[in-house]
């Protein structure tokens, strides 16, 4: 396990409770789905180094998801 997965699983737990439904703040919220995302795309390219193409996949749809949650986050916050 190398340092880059270790801080990209510290920023996909991170994000993950940043979007715990006790967290009243939108952007809060937006803040902890741009981390998550950022660590799924970290462990995206770790996969795709690796040759782990079954994790890339994986890897790329939790990407897209938390990519969709803070699209749709950003769109309640101009609500």
């Amino acid at each position: 396990m190398t340092i880059f997965n270790i801080i990209a699983i510290i920023l996909i737990f991170s994000g993950i409770v940043m979007t715990f439904p006790f967290v009243k703040r939108d952007k809060i919220r937006a803040i902890g789905w741009g981390l998550d995302s950022l660590g799924w795309l970290i462990m995206l390219v770790i996969s795709f180094i690796n040759g782990n193409i079954l994790f890339a996949v994986f890897d790329f749809i939790l990407l897209i998801g938390g990519l969709y949650f803070l699209i749709t986050t950003f769109k309640e916050m101009r609500k």
